[in-house]
């Protein structure tokens, strides 16, 4: 409406009000916006530069406002590896961590997981930052194919009786992923799957 009407201004406003990860990722709104507000291409990437800043500024904004008001502290666990390894919650201690339950079964998962190696390798060298998953439901011979067939390198537990009480006792579901503070609390869930970990 407000472009139809030549307002070219509030259409920019409303965009970048209601802006979700998909237009972040590919600016289309905008992109059509300049056109018919310039009739022309030329000075398109400086004004799409500008967007992306005015997006990440509001995703970031977003994002904190969607800070747990009360953390509740990670519940402790004793898990092993997909190589049989142990694994508690003992580890994750004074770090912040990102714990993603998944299942190969389960399709927003595996959509989710080439950006979920994107984040591990981002903080590989970090020793402040814990990044693993827990598998549910799957046959552990599953799991390893399936990390080996798309040359995944991150942490997988075997959690199916953890990530079921977790899953009993709050209204998340597939994928979920938690973000856990230096402190041992849960400062942020993410539920489903998300281009923006």
């Amino acid at each position: 409406l407000y472009t139809n009407k030549k307002d070219f201004d509030k259409a920019e406003g409303y965009y970048l009000k209601n802006v979700t990860g998909r237009e972040a990722l590919d600016l289309i709104p905008f992109r059509t916006l300049y056109a018919k507000k310039t009739g022309s291409r030329e000075g398109l990437d400086v004004y799409l530069a500008q967007i992306k800043e005015k997006i990440n500024l509001k995703l970031k904004n977003d994002l904190l406002s969607s800070r747990i008001k009360t953390p509740k502290d990670l519940a402790a666990f004793n898990l092993q590896t997909i190589e049989g390894k142990p694994f508690s919650s003992e580890e994750l201690k004074g770090k912040v961590a990102v714990i993603n339950f998944w299942g190969t079964w389960c399709a927003p998962c595996v959509a989710e997981m080439p950006d979920f190696q994107k984040l591990v390798d981002k903080y590989k060298n970090d020793k402040d930052v814990v990044i693993l998953t827990m598998d549910s439901n799957d046959e552990l011979a599953d799991v390893k194919k399936f990390m080996v067939d798309k040359k995944y390198n991150f942490p997988v537990l075997i959690g199916d009786t953890y990530t079921g009480n977790i899953m009993f006792n709050s209204s998340i579901a597939f994928p979920t992923t938690l973000f856990v503070g230096k402190t041992g609390k849960i400062e942020f869930v993410k539920i489903s799957n998300s281009p923006r970990l």
